[in-house]
């Protein structure tokens, strides 16, 4: 069981890493780590007594993006549930998600590697969902990839699609719906 003085240094680091991706979801990823420490109400070496570097802090935020996306898509059950999924949990990051994908030469090496790996494994969980569906004839691989294609184009342009607010929330349905039609 955990002393005193490791859950406070927990729940600092757990608030950092909350703090640090709201932070770079509004701005972007070269936003210094002293704006996140002045965010977080913690003093700029906080921030490095908890990540020694600010790859390891976007490494870390690449992390708490990507478990739960891997998480929710194992326990799908069917494609219409790996899709619904899919999006629930990339709306709840989607500013953030939306910066790994168009800024992802900012990324260090390591979480461009940890994001690599959970998009493999969501793959995977997409080609068990999809053995629960009758499809069309198509390799499942360009069937995932045309999938994250049309969520990534409409996360990309979401000034154009919804100027304010969720673009996910406001056309995940949609997006869901059309992407069933043109499979089946």
């Amino acid at each position: 069981m955990p002393n005193q003085r490791q859950l406070q240094k927990s729940q600092t680091r757990a608030k950092i890493v909350d703090v640090a991706m709201q932070v770079y979801a509004e701005q972007n990823l070269s936003t210094s780590t002293l704006a996140v420490a002045k965010a977080a109400h913690v003093s700029h070496g906080t921030i490095f007594a908890h990540f020694p570097t600010k790859d390891d802090l976007l490494i870390a935020m690449v992390q708490q993006v990507c478990t739960p996306l891997v998480t929710a898509t194992d326990a799908a059950t069917s494609l219409p549930d790996f899709l619904q999924q899919h999006i629930a949990v990339l709306t709840k990051y989607e500013a953030l998600y939306r910066r790994f994908i168009s800024e992802q030469d900012a990324l260090p090496a390591a979480a461009k590697q940890v994001l690599a790996a959970a998009q493999a494994t969501v793959a995977v969980h997409f080609q068990a969902a999809l053995a629960t569906t009758s499809v069309k004839s198509i390799a499942p691989g360009l069937l995932f990839n045309t999938w994250q294609g049309l969520v990534q184009y409409y996360l990309l342009n979401s000034e154009q699609f919804a100027p304010t607010g969720s673009v996910l929330a406001r056309y995940g349905d949609t997006l869901i719906d059309t992407f069933e039609r043109l499979i089946s």
